[in-house]
C-alpha cells in the first residue's frame, strides 16, 4: 500500500515554527522584537519571506504588526470572532463601492493584527427598514455569546440585539454616531453640505438645489434630514438666498433602480425656473441625476454647476467637468476595525465618535493620481 506523502514545510512556515519558539522563551506579552530587517539578517532570508513568516504568527494571533511602530508579542485575547455586519443584500446591482469596500477593509485590518472575524451579510432591499436583521446565522451566534465583538457596515439599531450584547460587555463599533452607537466612524455629512453650499455660491450660482438621501420619518434618519436641511438652508440665509423646497429632494434612496435619474428631471422641468447649482450627497444617487443631465442636454457648467459626492479609489467618469466630495472607504474601514482592536484590548478609545474629513477634488481630477491643476485639492476636515 502506498504510504501518503509527507508536505514538507516551506521556508517561511519554518522560520515561523523557530521564531514561535524563540519568542515562547524570550518574551513575555507587549514586549517588542527585532525589526524586520534584524531578523532577515539573522535567518539570512528575504524581506518578503520573513513578512510571510511573521503573517503565519500575526494569524495565529501570536504577534501583531504596527507600521511605525514594530512588531509585538501580542495580548492573549478572546479568540471568538469579530462579527462584521452588513444588512443591505450584496446582491443588488448598484451595490455602493463604499459599503463594499469598507466590509473589506475591516476584515483585512482585522486579519493584520490576528483577531479572526466572519462576515454576516443580510439580505436589506433599498430603503427596507433595518429594524431586524435579516441574517439568522447573526442572531444565532449572539444568542449563543459566540462573538468578541460586532461592527456595522450598515445595520439598524435594534434592542433585540444590542441590548444582550451590551449586557454582556461585548463591543460593538457602528458607522453613524447620531444612530446611538457608542462607539461609531461617520463623515460629516452637515459641514459637507455646509461647505458646497459655500462654493457654489462663491461661483455665482444662487439658485441651488439639494439631492440627499433621508428617507425615515422617524428616529435617527429624522435627525439626520433636519440636519442636513439646516445646514442647507442656513448656508443659503446667510447669503439672503431664498430657498425653494421644489428643489430639495430627500426621499429616494441611493440604491432603488434609477437613482436621482427621476427626482432632477422634476426639478429641472417642472416650471420655467431652473437651479444653476446641483449638490448630490451620494455618489449613487448622482448617477442617475447625470443621466438625467445629459438627456436633457443641460451644458455643465454654463447652465448648472455640479458638486457631487465620489469615493476613492471608485472609478466614475462624466462627459462634463464638476467638482467631488471625495470620501475614503479605506480610511473608514480601518478606523472601525482600529476603533474595535482598542475596544477589545481594553486600551483608552481617544474619540468615541471618529469624524471623516471630506476632500474637494476639482474638474479634471476623475481617478486615483490623476494630475489637477493647482489648489483643485483641498481637505475639509471637520471641526
Amino acid at each position: 500500500m502506498n504510504q501518503p506523502v509527507q508536505k514538507t514545510p516551506d521556508l517561511p512556515e519554518r522560520i515561523s515554527e523557530s521564531l514561535r519558539r524563540e519568542i515562547t522563551s524570550r518574551y513575555k506579552p507587549g514586549d517588542r522584537i527585532q525589526t524586520i530587517r534584524s531578523l532577515c539578517q539573522h535567518y539570512d532570508v528575504s524581506v518578503n519571506t520573513m513578512r510571510a513568516a511573521l503573517s503565519i504568527l500575526a494569524r495565529e494571533g501570536i504577534l501583531e504588526m504596527w507600521q511605525g511602530s514594530g512588531i509585538y508579542v501580542r495580548e492573549q485575547t478572546d479568540q471568538r470572532p469579530v462579527g462584521v455586519l452588513m444588512e443591505l443584500d450584496f446582491s443588488i446591482p448598484d451595490m455602493s463601492y463604499f459599503w463594499r469596500r469598507v466590509t473589506q477593509q475591516v476584515r483585512q485590518r482585522l486579519n493584520e493584527h490576528g483577531f479572526p472575524n466572519r462576515l454576516y451579510a443580510g439580505f436589506a432591499q433599498p430603503g427596507e427598514n433595518l429594524d431586524r436583521p435579516t441574517c439568522p446565522e447573526f442572531l444565532d451566534d449572539i444568542a449563543n455569546n459566540r462573538l468578541s465583538g460586532v461592527i456595522v457596515a450598515i445595520s439598524g439599531v435594534t434592542p433585540e440585539w444590542t441590548d444582550s450584547l451590551r449586557q454582556r460587555n461585548v463591543p460593538i463599533v457602528g458607522h453613524w454616531g447620531r444612530l446611538d452607537y457608542e462607539y461609531a466612524v461617520d463623515l460629516d455629512y452637515v459641514e459637507m453640505i455646509r461647505e458646497a453650499t459655500r462654493r457654489l455660491i462663491a461661483a455665482g450660482r444662487r439658485k441651488l438645489a439639494l439631492i440627499a438621501w433621508a428617507s425615515q420619518v422617524t428616529g435617527p434618519d429624522l435627525r439626520r434630514r433636519r440636519e442636513m436641511l439646516a445646514a442647507f438652508s442656513g448656508v443659503l440665509a446667510q447669503h439672503r438666498i431664498d430657498l425653494n423646497e421644489r428643489w430639495v429632494r430627500l426621499d429616494y434612496h441611493p440604491h432603488q433602480t434609477g437613482g436621482a435619474w427621476e427626482e432632477f428631471r422634476e426639478i429641472w422641468t417642472g416650471s420655467d425656473e431652473k437651479p444653476d447649482g446641483l449638490l448630490v450627497t451620494d455618489d449613487f444617487l448622482f448617477r442617475g441625476a447625470a443621466r438625467a443631465i445629459m438627456e436633457l442636454g443641460i451644458r455643465v457648467p454654463d447652465q448648472l454647476m455640479v458638486i457631487a459626492h465620489a469615493n476613492r479609489g471608485a472609478i466614475d467618469e462624466y462627459p462634463f467637468p464638476l467638482w467631488r466630495m471625495v470620501v475614503d472607504p479605506d480610511a473608514h474601514g480601518r478606523a472601525q476595525a482600529d476603533m474595535m482592536i482598542a475596544l477589545l484590548r481594553r486600551q483608552p478609545v481617544p474619540q468615541a465618535e471618529v469624524i471623516l474629513p471630506v476632500e474637494f477634488v476639482g474638474p479634471g481630477a476623475l481617478t486615483e493620481g490623476a494630475e489637477t491643476t493647482a489648489n483643485a485639492r483641498e481637505t475639509v476636515t471637520p471641526e
